[in-house]
């Protein structure tokens, strides 16, 4: 009997450790319960209260870009090119050279054109002495023309005398018609001289001068020089012996010294940005 009366009341006492563990359970996760219910709604007020006021007054986008001038490098006359001074990343500053083309071509053409110009310049000079040496004619026809004249005053005066014939009266007439015509001629010949040369600076010399000019300057674009500073890019395929082509990009230069940010926003922000606004 004794044995059985024990036996339940050792039951009866593993039957409620179980339940107390429970109820500690269920306690634990009630207070955890309501800490987050009171703690997390508080923390995402302050979250969006902060939100609200540090970005409130401003807008933002992720469709943004930087950017920067780039320069495409051509050629301003035709020819091979001799040699290649930079290449991929290269850093240069404005007026260094970047590549040169083959000069031959272009230093015979401006020795052309110098002599085209010296060539002007004797013709106008030849011009000018045929102007003057026509005065001289002139001078010489009318003391011609005044000596014929005398003779003619002089046959006629005669003639009516009876001391000459009319036929070295009409010889001498005839003189004087000649001497009158050589003037005539004289005076043409100065006319077109003086007509031959403009005034002020010839238009031939004008015209071979030019040439010149723009010999020189197609000699020089043989050297092609960096247009601004920066950092050479496409440079791979510019080669020695390659033709370079007048207009035809051979090589990049990205401008290092002007940056900018391109950014899109949305339509409904933008109604809230204006002009001078810190980025």
């Amino acid at each position: 009997m004794n044995k059985m009366q024990t036996e339940p009341i050792a039951a009866g006492e593993t039957t409620e450790k179980p339940k107390r563990k429970r109820t500690i359970k269920v306690e634990k996760r009630n207070w955890l319960r309501t800490f987050l219910m009171l703690v997390v709604p508080a923390l995402l007020i302050v979250g969006g209260g902060y939100y609200w006021l540090t970005s409130g007054g401003s807008v933002s986008t992720d469709d943004a870009q930087i950017k920067q001038d780039i320069v495409s490098v051509s050629a301003q006359v035709t020819g091979p090119v001799q040699k290649v001074y930079v290449r991929n990343g290269s850093k240069v500053k404005k007026g260094d050279i970047l590549f040169t083309i083959d000069p031959a071509p272009f230093q015979v053409a401006l020795e052309n054109a110098q002599a085209q110009l010296a060539s002007a310049k004797l013709q106008t000079t030849q011009l000018k002495t045929q102007a003057a040496g026509t005065g001289a004619d002139i001078t010489g026809s009318e003391a011609n023309l005044k000596i014929k004249e005398n003779a003619l005053s002089r046959q006629q005066a005669l003639l009516k005398q009876g001391f000459t014939t009319r036929a070295d009266y009409e010889d001498a007439l005839n003189e004087v018609k000649t001497a009158e015509q050589q003037l005539q001629d004289a005076k043409a010949r100065a006319a077109n001289a003086h007509a031959a040369i403009a005034p002020g600076e010839q238009p031939q010399i004008a015209q071979a001068q030019a040439a010149v000019d723009k010999a020189k300057l197609d000699l020089s674009r043989t050297t092609v020089r960096a247009p601004m500073d920066g950092t050479v890019e496409n440079a791979d395929n510019l080669q020695v012996g390659q033709m370079a082509a007048e207009g035809l990009g051979m090589l990049s230069i990205v401008h290092s010294n002007a940056a900018w940010v391109e950014a899109n926003f949305k339509e409904k922000d933008v109604g809230r940005m204006v002009p001078g606004q810190r980025a």
